[in-house]
């Protein structure tokens, strides 16, 4: 197991997660850049990479294995967090039962919007 770093903002964002009936997973530390968490919800599992922020843009970069995680799996959903309200979007969004195709685009288009 890889000892890893927790933004701040996790342990808050976790329990929003499961206030609003989220199943969450932590996965940070289980391999290089590997996303912090699994969420499931409505049937959809989703990796989630969590960063603050608080910190600058700079400091909440993808780490080159994060970057290499998100094009070895680029085919599927992987949603970076940064705030409770992506979450509140994230959850009103598969209330809609996207398919896993719009569920793709979904999260690229909030990983865009986040600079990611």
């Amino acid at each position: 197991m890889i000892r890893a770093k927790v933004d701040k903002n996790q342990p808050e964002l976790v329990k929003f997660f499961r206030g609003l009936g989220f199943l969450v997973s932590h996965r940070h530390g289980c391999h290089k850049g590997v996303p912090d968490l699994e969420i499931g919800f409505g049937g959809y599992i989703i990796p989630v990479e969590i960063k603050d922020p608080e910190k600058p843009p700079s400091a909440r970069k993808l780490t080159p294995d994060q970057i290499k995680y998100f094009d070895e799996w680029s085919d599927f959903p992987i949603l970076v967090i940064l705030t409770k309200f992506q979450i509140l979007s994230l959850k009103n969004f598969i209330l809609e039962k996207p398919l896993v195709n719009e569920l793709l685009e979904y999260c690229r288009n909030e990983n865009k919007k986040s600079g990611y």
